[in-house]
């Protein structure tokens, strides 16, 4: 198979197809709309393309939602209705969403095959009454990746640009309404001024340029909107990335989470009720779960899901 440019650079994606066991899961696949709680997530189940799914909080009835080229990347809207994804090597690229009963399929903007995963989901309607999302989309003959925002319908025509082009990925949308993204190797964090349903990104701030880590990527907010949980390295540390908690006003502090040094973790998502997160092993495809409180701590993660279902950027179904 051809080599994916988004897939060069993130190492989570290079794992060959894995075999489904035949006990799990223990409950055959159920039709129709997931019970509360619930996960959407990537797998690489068949011939080597990424299929959209969504299981059971125990995951109970893991039920594929859409197959066919590689969608990534699912995100849930706030009201739980739809998931967002992103979705290339079909012949329409683009971010798509999807009820979580797999009726609904549509895309909402194309985009092209170099970009890289991730959709972030406003936190309440826009001005002009939309949710809006922010996705990433560029070509290398363009300079790069740029974030874009648009409205959450299907046909949507009024993408806007919010970067410059350049190392853009994985936004993330606080419930306060401030937007987290990766830039190359740091983690920047906007303020989002909505004019009419027109989004612009003010108070660019970097968080990471200074302090303890190195190759840092996939932010998620805390409740609060003042923290993000990241992945990322110790500097001068020949380890796979862990959990840290950077502030999300003062470049430079940063306290780590989790210290597994042979089990990179990868992109985290937080239950509904926010005392438990879920969140992947970049290189085996393992989910776990592990409680966290605040000050923060992590509990002992627990298996969740092996390396067998391959599973990849979890989501969680945000409360009804």
């Amino acid at each position: 198979m051809t080599a994916r440019p988004w897939m060069l650079a993130a190492t989570v994606l290079l794992v060959l197809p894995l075999v489904l066991d035949a006990q799990k899961p223990t409950k055959p696949p159920k039709p129709g709309n997931p019970a509360n709680p619930a996960i959407a997530y990537q797998s690489n189940r068949k011939n080597g393309y990424i299929d959209l799914m969504v299981m059971d909080a125990d995951a109970r009835n893991q039920t594929r939602l859409v197959q066919g080229g590689d969608n990534l990347a699912p995100a849930w809207s706030p009201d739980g209705d739809w998931i967002a994804f992103s979705r290339f090597f079909t012949s329409s690229p683009g971010v798509y969403m999807v009820r979580p009963d797999g009726t609904g399929l549509c895309q909402i903007v194309g985009t092209s095959q170099e970009s890289s995963p991730g959709v972030a989901w406003s936190p309440a309607p826009a001005a002009d009454g939309a949710y809006k999302i922010v996705y990433v989309d560029g070509t290398t003959s363009t300079g790069g990746n740029r974030l874009f925002a648009v409205s959450a319908v299907c046909g949507a025509t009024d993408n806007q640009a919010l970067t410059q082009a350049g190392e853009w990925g994985y936004p993330a949308w606080s419930e306060n309404g401030r937007l987290a993204a990766s830039f190359r190797r740091d983690i920047y964090v906007f303020d989002v001024i909505d004019t009419l349903g027109t989004i612009t990104l003010e108070n660019q701030l970097n968080l990471t340029s200074t302090g303890p880590l190195s190759d840092v990527g996939v932010p998620s907010w805390t409740p609060d909107g003042t923290e993000l949980l990241v992945s990322g390295r110790e500097l001068l540390v020949s380890t796979d990335a862990d959990l840290w908690v950077i502030s999300a006003d003062t470049p430079g502090i940063a306290s780590q989470l989790t210290h597994t040094p042979e089990s990179p973790e990868w992109r985290v998502t937080w239950s509904p009720d926010r005392m438990t997160i879920a969140f992947g092993d970049a290189f085996s495809g393992d989910l776990y779960t592990a409680d966290i409180s605040q000050p923060w701590a992590v509990g002992t993660p627990e298996l969740l899901l092996d390396s067998r279902y391959n599973v990849r950027s979890p989501s969680w179904r945000p409360a009804p």
